[in-house]
Formats: structure tokens, C-alpha cells, sequence
């Protein structure tokens, strides 16, 4: 479920003030949503952008939507390490800067497939893709 506000009080005003317009009338912020048959929950991660050397990940932290019916995440930026050809994933610390928080609409990403971070017994986060990209 969701709500119909954004929370404020739990985001920078700095990344509030860079918001689209159409949330500053009304917002969905969501908890979990489903878009073209993808299911999406706060947690997930997401592409923001891959090169050559590699991914780069963002930890969902909110959900937005609204008239244009287009979600927009809210992202906390993960640090990547590097690829780990034994375990075929990425290698991923947490950003421990909240206030570097980024918003995409589903659009803006390279890849609309979420995912998650899987912590090994070797102590390290990973995170997989569904395809190579």
C-alpha cells in the first residue's frame, strides 16, 4: 500500500526541491507497484548505468507516482566494486551518505529489471542481472 504525500520529513529538502512538478500536486508514494507485469518493493535494486567497467546500482527507497501514471524511484546510489567472474555478479557496498539520494522515472534507467543484493558467506554483498547488458 501507499500513501498520498511525499515524505519530508525523511528526505533532504535538497532532493525535494529537484523533484518533477506533477508531485508537487499529488503523489502516490508506493510501497510496492507492479508496471508492465514487473512487480517493483522498496529495497530492490536497480541499473542507474553500466559501462564497460561495469554497473552501477541504486537502492530503491521510495516510489512515486502520480498523473502520469510513469513511476519514479528514489534511489540511495551503492558503491561498485567490481565484477566477481566466480560468483558472475557484482560486487557492492553500501553508500553510507543517504543525503546522495538520485530519482529516475522507469524510463530513464538503462534497465527496467530490478533485483536484489545477496550477502555471501564470505561476508560480501552481491548483485546479479537477469541478462547481460
Amino acid at each position: 500500500m501507499g500513501t498520498n504525500r511525499i515524505p519530508a520529513t525523511e528526505l533532504p529538502y535538497s532532493f525535494i526541491s529537484k523533484l518533477p512538478n506533477e508531485f508537487l500536486s499529488s503523489v502516490f508514494n508506493a510501497s510496492w507497484l507492479q508496471y508492465k507485469g514487473q512487480l517493483y518493493k522498496k529495497g530492490m535494486l536497480m541499473v542507474i548505468n553500466y559501462n564497460l567497467c561495469g554497473c552501477t546500482f541504486g537502492k530503491v527507497m521510495y516510489m512515486f507516482s502520480s498523473k502520469s501514471k510513469i513511476p519514479y524511484f528514489v534511489l540511495n546510489r551503492l558503491i561498485t566494486i567490481g565484477f566477481d567472474s566466480h560468483y558472475y555478479a557484482y560486487e557492492i557496498i553500501k553508500n553510507e551518505n543517504c543525503s546522495e539520494l538520485e530519482g529516475f522515472y522507469i524510463n530513464e534507467l538503462p534497465d527496467s529489471t530490478p533485483t536484489v543484493a545477496r550477502i555471501l558467506g564470505n561476508g560480501k554483498m552481491y548483485a546479479t542481472l537477469k541478462y547481460a547488458l
